[in-house]
């Protein structure tokens, strides 16, 4: 009498993360702007929508490379920052060349912006990432300077046992000429 199912083996599971939908909702953003920028430039609807489901594929297509890039562990920061600004710049001279402006404009808006993109996505990356180099330094074990008798440096691990500097008992304050204390 034992009539259940017998459950599949394997079971397909999307999974939908921030790194495959970034470059795919970016993508579709530029197709969209340059579709729009097309279209309103005298363009018909169905050469405006190609050009910018063209023009998504390619930048969906950047995004991923430049995610997957990312991503990979000994890809330096200043690399990474390029990257973006090369992107954007792309990005915004091509589509302020859709708009009619000429391939010297497009290409000198395209660079300005880019430069700005990297020097931002540079900062970004040097302020909210751990530096690896201060990770090295950190976990190595410096001995300490000594200037007049006290220790300056690295704080030392404290030997097992040891009470943290809030849980130590205080020293009692010494005496008063006349037995007064503080």
């Amino acid at each position: 009498m034992n009539a259940h199912a017998a459950a599949p083996a394997h079971r397909f599971r999307f999974h939908l993360s921030t790194a495959g939908m970034a470059p795919v909702t970016i993508g579709l953003a530029f197709g969209a702007w340059i579709g729009w920028l097309e279209h309103k430039h005298g363009a018909s609807m169905g050469e405006a929508e190609v050009h910018g489901l063209v023009a998504a594929a390619v930048m969906t297509g950047l995004c991923h490379l430049v995610g997957a890039l990312q991503r990979r562990p000994k890809t330096i920061t200043e690399l990474k920052a390029v990257l973006y600004g090369v992107v954007f710049g792309a990005g915004v001279g091509y589509g302020y060349g859709s708009m009619g402006a000429t391939t010297l404009a497009a290409s000198l808006k395209g660079l300005i912006f880019g430069t700005i993109m990297g020097g931002v996505a540079f900062y970004l990356f040097h302020t909210h990432e751990p530096s690896r180099r201060t990770d090295a330094v950190a976990s190595a074990s410096v001995p300490p300077i000594v200037l007049m008798g006290t220790p300056v440096g690295p704080a030392q691990p404290a030997a097992k046992g040891a009470l943290e500097p809030s849980k130590r008992a205080r020293p009692e304050p010494p005496e008063r000429p006349g037995g007064a204390r503080p």
